[in-house]
């Protein structure tokens, strides 16, 4: 480097003022282009890498048991509500505690619908008003954002999606491991599964991780997870839903998250210097 340098200092004192003006002009562009190799484009750009952990439906009980354990990794967590309309005063002083510790509401849908098969037997327009817009008034009178959006059952529909993106800042889907194709079954590595990470200038829609223990993801998958949108400058994107402790190794336990897998994945990631992002932050990334 320091030849190279010597170089173009001996090239340029030997030209016209002009001409020598020019080409210092371009040498900075050119290596300011430049970046070491072990560099990844997202981390110059200044995407702190991290993950951003969500939860769905209606376990008000159980999530506000996790406050400790967020508290004690520097976690924030985004809790996308159903059925708002429903809530006791009780659940409402714990999501109204968990916001003002940093946690933040999501929109879930007033009815939780498929909205792929609810559309099958009637119109947008029907599916708009009272699945968003009856949640987005229950959720405002209770004093709630929620500016992003994950859809009931993963149920990502694409005739209602230019209308979500008018009412959200952000449109969450679901993403699972296991493939099928034609009678082949097998299971994608989660370091090849691109859509579950978050990367700079990504559009409103993005996939989430299911890690509730039916997915049987280990602590070693998460890690490794995490290891990689470190490595590459991203966000790692996880969601689940009640969580509980010392849950038995049985496939059929949906929609339940081992609170241990949980602690490992905080832990992992303080451990790991990685941010923790709830998902409306992602959209003030640039």
């Amino acid at each position: 480097m320091i030849t190279f340098i010597g170089d173009i200092q001996r090239i340029v004192s030997d030209m016209p003022r002009t001409i020598k003006g020019i080409y210092c002009v371009t040498v900075v562009l050119l290596l300011g282009a430049c970046c070491p190799a072990n560099e990844h484009p997202g981390q110059q750009a200044g995407l702190r890498p991290g993950f951003a952990l969500s939860f769905d439906d209606r376990f008000i009980d159980e999530w506000f048991s996790l406050r400790v354990l967020f508290k004690q990794y520097g976690a924030k967590a985004t809790f996308y509500l159903t059925q708002p309309d429903s809530l006791s005063a009780s659940d409402i002083s714990k999501l109204r505690q968990l916001v003002a510790e940093g946690h933040e509401i999501g929109c879930h849908g007033a009815l939780h619908l498929n909205a792929t098969r609810y559309l099958l037997t009637h119109s947008r327009a029907t599916y708009i008003d009272v699945e968003i817009e009856s949640a987005q008034r229950s959720l405002g009178r209770l004093g709630f954002a929620a500016p992003t959006f994950a859809y009931p059952f993963g149920a990502d529909n694409w005739y209602i999606n230019q209308v979500l993106r008018q009412r959200f800042t952000l449109l969450r889907d679901t993403y699972s491991l296991a493939r099928s194709l034609t009678g082949l079954h097998g299971e994608q590595s989660i370091v090849d599964a691109d859509p579950v990470y978050f990367r700079m200038s990504q559009g409103p829609r993005v996939q989430a991780l299911g890690i509730d223990a039916d997915r049987m993801l280990s602590g070693h998958d998460l890690k490794k997870g995490l290891l990689r949108a470190k490595a590459r400058g991203e966000v790692l994107l996880l969601y689940a839903h009640c969580p509980v402790r010392n849950l038995g190794p049985n496939r059929t336990n949906k929609m339940k998250v081992r609170i241990e897998l949980l602690t490992f994945l905080l832990k992992t990631a303080h451990e790991l210097g990685l941010k923790s992002y709830t998902m409306s932050q992602l959209t003030t990334i640039h």
